[in-house]
């Protein structure tokens, strides 16, 4: 009998050691999956392979190659919007000025919207589309007269990406989701990897067809894509991305520090302001005005008008930057790509304390002069008029 009660004691006893491990494996599970997250987003990392990887470009920005690992173990939703966030890795070989690069750069976000993305949805996207090339077409008559507008097509045409394969034509726009889909372009060839020479990579692969009339078969047949940007904002990003680095825009940065000494900072201060950065481009953009485009201006504050022709190629599917989310989701469907491309955003590099750009943007005009903010929104008059953009809201905080 005291045997038989000391196995019911011990039975009892491990029944409840095993029941007590299997609550803490199902309330494990539950934090891991919904502790820290919000209704309806996942975040999912890739994992330490090599079928994907994060490369940097000859400018310093970053793109993500390779295949998309989802985590669909939280499938609740509010929006029918969710989220995935993917970690950016280094190569084993890769040196140690890459790699402390990397640690600036924020993560992608990759949007998924089979929920919520009806016919319905399709065609309200359509006619916003449609309404944004109506408006260019518009904006475009009224600068037909102005001489110093209309740029030589065939460097148009160089600065294009052509896809044939799959009827996609994209102008990319520097600051404006350029490398999110000079990644996709990359993801429709099948790599996993680029070499250093990102963008030079996606310009070798995808280049104008040599033949004029091939060329103009394909304009008359493809999608005509364009993402562009509100033209201070992409200033400043630019400014965020580039000056606050110490890598190759080094000699450019401390040119402006000379060029434009600044007694609110002190002379030795590592990167130039804001403020000095906005006196060079001042400069810069009114030598390219006056020399009727002679004059170079880098591919990342060149203006959209002369980089892609808008009045020449008369793109269908104008993106915006404020609503890429959707617009991308459009174009990745109207084109056939769901199975090929990511409805990403790539971020800036994060070299500053602000994450928000409200934040930043509020912080960073508000030190600049009201007078220079007009000087520098008059120069980029075209990119302000063709998409639809207003200088107020920037002029506005200014400071007198």
């Amino acid at each position: 009998m005291m045997i038989l009660a000391g196995c019911k004691r011990e039975c009892l006893t491990v029944r409840r050691a095993i029941l007590l491990a299997f609550a803490m494996v199902i309330y494990y599970n539950y934090v891991m999956v919904s502790g820290d997250q919000k209704p309806g987003e996942v975040t999912g990392y890739h994992q330490s392979n090599d079928s994907s990887v994060a490369e940097s470009s000859p400018d310093g920005d970053v793109g993500l190659i390779g295949g998309v690992t989802e985590n669909r173990t939280a499938n609740v939703t509010t929006s029918g919007i969710r989220t995935y966030t993917f970690k950016m890795r280094s190569k084993k070989n890769q040196t140690s000025r890459q790699a402390s690069r990397k640690k600036h750069f924020l993560e992608d976000k990759v949007v998924v919207m089979d929920d919520v993305w009806t016919e319905e949805k399709m065609a309200a996207q359509a006619k916003i589309f449609a309404d944004r090339a109506a408006d260019l077409a518009t904006s475009c008559e009224k600068l037909r007269d102005d001489s110093a507008f209309l740029r030589n097509i065939s460097a148009i045409h160089a600065n294009i990406r052509w896809v044939p394969k799959h009827k996609l034509i994209w102008c990319p726009v520097y600051k404006a989701a350029s490398t999110t889909w000079m990644s996709n372009l990359l993801l429709l060839t099948g790599m996993k990897s680029a070499s250093n020479s990102f963008h030079k990579q996606v310009k070798k692969l995808y280049p104008p067809p040599e033949d004029q009339e091939e060329r103009q078969r394909l304009l008359e047949t493809s999608m005509r894509m364009l993402i562009v940007r509100h033209p201070l904002e992409r200033l400043l990003s630019a400014y965020r991305d580039k000056m606050l680095r110490s890598d190759q825009f080094q000699r450019v940065s401390n040119m402006i520090k000379t060029k434009y000494p600044d007694p609110s900072t002190d002379e030795n201060a590592a990167h130039p302001t804001f403020h000095q950065f906005l006196l060079y481009i001042r400069d810069t953009m009114k030598k390219f005005m006056s020399s009727e485009g002679t004059s170079r201006v880098n591919p990342h504050w060149q203006p959209v008008w002369w980089t892609c022709g808008p009045c020449q190629i008369m793109y269908d599917t104008i993106a915006h930057m404020e609503t890429l989310s959707e617009d991308q989701e459009y174009i990745i469907r109207k084109a056939g790509l769901r199975d090929l491309a990511v409805n990403a955003h790539t971020h800036s590099s994060n070299l500053d304390s602000f994450k928000g750009t409200d934040e930043a943007t509020f912080n960073y005009f508000s030190k600049i002069p009201k007078k220079l903010i007009r000087q520098v929104s008059n120069l980029y008059r075209y990119d302000f008029q063709l998409f639809g953009y207003s200088p107020d809201k920037f002029i506005a905080m200014g400071t007198k």
